[in-house]
């Protein structure tokens, strides 16, 4: 029954090899990155630049200007749902042609930008111009204002300078975190993904890729919005590094190296991925994307196969070869995109009111000079001065091992360590000595009978000489007697 038992505990060591537990509740926030904010328009497209940009185009149009503003549009056929013919493509395209320039160009030139859209900016209490804490940083819905980002360094170009330190927050509260004064500016709009105006803020880690489909906070114009954040940091233990990759499920540091992305995430990973796949179909790949240096992006004469392959890159990734539902371990044919074995999670709550100056005094530098209208002010800081800490260890080491065998064998048959080791002597010891005192034993009695053999070999030899001088006595006595 202890052999049986003991059998059971190492199946289980083998099924589930790794153990996550709560290792401290009262984790310094201090020392854990403060996540990216990135910060997303509602509006698409800037009406002053569409009207420009359609003003560009006419001198080599024959187009009315409505027209080739209806045109501009179709440069978000590849996330949004529009209703144009073949002929609009068409009509697009040829404009793209006359004006030399490509269907990103043309998106990048009509986006909203981020010098209009933040006016005013704190950290940590502190008043900072915003383009010197916020940069563009591409997504999937186009380029977005980002704070604390990390992820979007190419490794093929050396020109784009992102952040090369993680901002940290030395306290808790609104006071000490992110707030930012936001113009929405409505007269703007020209375009919009969806029935609403305002912003999307997405806390992320640092160094992934904002990817648009995941959790978001919709902030509409003529608020104020908390986003209080409570952060969770995982981290492993060296006997980690003893596991293989299909048994531990993560990534150590520097394990994995991305194509694109000059820090390995499993977000940035499923990103590649996403792009390499639509690349195999389509020989491209979508605008803001991640691809390597020499993949073109889709214009609209892929549109048909981008459009056709679009599930790669709107739906979950899977694989034909693979059950998820009954196979947990499915996900490692889709890319190999494992998690980091050491990461941090960021949970967000959120509080929301109207934004009315009329009867507050509080930070008039702020404020100063501007006519609040529409504006929105954005706060994002941490909740607590502690956070939970988690630790991602084996299942079970050499040293628990010691510990369950003798738990196991205790409880069944008394075991100890003087059983252990009387174990070793009577199956190891008390055998050995009674094979070598029987090898001694068989060794003296050849001995004895070799003795006996040379004994009796040397009487016989004795007698054989003995007999000899006898009868040569005996014929010399013969001899004597005769007298011929």
């Amino acid at each position: 029954m202890s052999g049986f038992i003991l059998l059971l505990s190492h199946l289980m060591n083998t099924n589930t090899p790794t153990i996550l537990y709560t290792e401290s509740t009262q984790f310094p926030t201090w020392i854990i990155p403060f996540p990216a904010v990135t910060i997303c328009n509602m509006n698409l497209m800037s009406k002053t630049k569409v009207n420009i940009m359609a003003e560009r185009f006419q001198r080599n149009s024959n187009l009315t200007k409505p027209q080739l503003i209806r045109l501009f549009r179709l440069v978000l056929y590849a996330t949004q749902t529009i209703n144009a013919t073949n002929e609009e493509y068409h009509q697009l395209d040829l404009l793209l042609q006359r004006n030399n320039i490509t269907l990103f160009e043309l998106q990048d030139e009509i986006a909203p930008n981020c010098e209009t859209l933040l006016q005013r900016c704190k950290w940590k209490g502190s008043h900072e111009r915003c383009h010197n804490i916020f940069q563009k940083v591409p997504t999937l819905s186009g380029m977005c204002c980002s704070f604390n980002a990390h992820m979007g360094k190419l490794k093929y170009d050396k020109s784009i300078d992102f952040q090369s330190n993680e901002e940290y927050t030395t306290s808790c509260g609104a006071q000490t975190g992110l707030t930012v004064l936001i113009n929405p500016d409505l007269e703007d709009y020209h375009l919009t993904q969806r029935k609403i105006a305002g912003l999307k803020v997405f806390i992320r880690d640092a160094y992934d890729f904002t990817n648009t489909n995941g959790l978001e906070s919709i902030v509409t114009p003529g608020t104020v919005k908390y986003i209080r954040i409570t952060p969770q940091q995982t981290r492993s233990t060296d006997y980690i590094s003893s596991l293989n990759l299909p048994s531990r499920r993560c990534y150590l540091p520097n394990e994995r190296k991305l194509f694109h992305f000059r820090s390995y995430s499993q977000v940035n990973c499923l990103m590649e991925c996403r792009s390499q796949k639509l690349y195999e179909k389509c020989r491209c790949t979508l605008p803001y994307w991640p691809k390597r240096e020499k993949w073109p992006y889709c214009g609209l004469k892929e549109r048909e196969c981008v459009l056709k392959y679009k599930v790669l890159y709107s739906s979950v990734l899977q694989t034909e070869r693979a059950d998820y539902k009954n196979n947990y371990y499915a996900e490692h044919l889709i890319c190999d995109c494992y998690p980091l074995c050491d990461f941090n999670m960021y949970s967000t709550f959120e509080d929301s009111g109207k934004l009315n100056r009329e009867y507050s005094l509080t930070d008039l530098r702020f404020f100063k000079n501007i006519n609040v209208t529409n504006h929105i002010v954005l706060h994002v800081f941490y909740a607590n001065l502690y956070a939970e800490r988690l630790r991602f260890d084996v299942y079970e080491n050499w040293l628990t091992f010691i510990g369950t065998f003798g738990g196991i064998t205790g409880l069944h048959m008394g075991y100890s360590f003087v059983s252990g080791f009387e174990m070793i002597f009577f199956v190891f010891v008390r055998p050995a000595c009674n094979w070598l005192t029987k090898k001694q034993i068989r060794y003296r009695i050849k001995r004895r009978q070799r003795k006996a053999q040379l004994e009796a070999e040397k009487k016989r030899k004795e007698e054989e000489e003995r007999e000899r001088q006898r009868r040569i006595e005996a014929f010399l006595q013969i001899r004597a007697n005769c007298p011929y």
